[in-house]
């Protein structure tokens, strides 16, 4: 766990450095890409939702394949 910490805590500072913030990392992304309270309030509901559907599965559901699952579904990417 100290070593995710440690790399979120490098994230934060690239980000930081990145667009010249002094928020925290998830403040930066939520302003970056534009999420409102109301989306926040959405994906947070959707985490919940997810995770119960995979404990009721017997599945584990990791952030970063949340993450996919939220990328997936908001960011389309068009086939050129």
């Amino acid at each position: 766990m100290q070593e995710a910490e440690h790399i979120l805590q490098e994230t934060e500072h690239i980000l930081q450095e990145t667009f010249s913030s002094k928020d925290k990392w998830y403040d930066i992304i939520k302003d970056e890409i534009r999420i409102s309270a109301t989306d926040d309030d959405e994906i947070k509901k959707m985490w919940f939702d997810h995770k119960k559907l995979t404990q009721y599965h017997k599945q584990v559901l990791t952030s970063e394949e949340f993450a996919r699952i939220i990328v997936d579904q908001n960011f389309p990417i068009d086939p050129v």
